[in-house]
């Protein structure tokens, strides 16, 4: 097993899952505050093929992918990754980061999560090896803490124990938290707007827009 308690010089490296179906600014907005927020090396968007706790995506693995490869592509901080999506079946994160812990022994792994995920985050499957393999980096609301929103006692117990403040000096097992502001808009809302034919203009980076509108996306 990886030794996580000496992490000096290592290189830190994060990840943003989700189905991006589509992504959105909103989306771009939290990778890139994480990004500046952590100093990492390098941040990387992984779209699920399926969520374990959803149905399928609207719109194809490909279509999401490429919006995505569109949405970065004048973010040189930020990556496209189709691991899960090359999988084809539900997405789980210790999956993802056990790869990545493969790939990188030495480096500091971040896991981002949003705060509503985060409050189901002891259901998730094998839960405990994920904080074995990484940090988890949940993104609050500014002004608010962890403890604010922690209904669960088991999770304010494990918040308590392992929130820290700063750079974290060990290459996983952690949890940080960043402030971001919250979205107007969830993906959900965005798909709806784009049924009804209504403009979503102000959510979706152009590109994205403009390919949504070429291929008839959630028509």
């Amino acid at each position: 097993m990886t030794d996580i308690s000496a992490a000096n010089d290592s290189q830190r490296i994060a990840v943003l899952g989700g189905t991006f179906d589509p992504v959105h600014c909103a989306h771009v907005n939290v990778a890139n505050t994480v990004y500046q927020s952590l100093a990492l090396d390098a941040l990387y968007m992984i779209p699920c093929w399926q969520s374990p706790h959803r149905e399928l995506p609207t719109a194809s693995a490909q279509h999401r992918l490429t919006m995505l490869n569109l949405a970065l592509a004048d973010q040189a901080s930020l990556t496209a990754d189709a691991r899960e999506l090359e999988k084809q079946g539900p997405s789980y994160s210790v999956d993802t980061m056990r790869a990545l812990r493969d790939e990188h022994p030495q480096a500091q792994l971040f896991l981002i999560m949003g705060g509503d995920a985060f409050q189901h985050f002891l259901k998730w499957h094998c839960w405990q090896e994920i904080l074995t393999l990484t940090h988890l980096v949940v993104v609050k609301r500014p002004g608010y803490s962890l403890l604010d929103d922690c209904a669960d006692k088991a999770l304010a117990t494990l918040v308590k124990e392992r929130l820290i403040e700063g750079a974290p000096m060990t290459l996983a097992g952690s949890i940080l938290s960043v402030a971001v502001e919250p979205s107007s808009v969830s993906a959900t809302e965005i798909r709806s707007l784009l049924l009804k034919q209504q403009s979503a203009d102000n959510y979706l980076p152009t590109a994205v827009l403009q390919y949504i509108q070429q291929h008839g996306l959630y028509q």
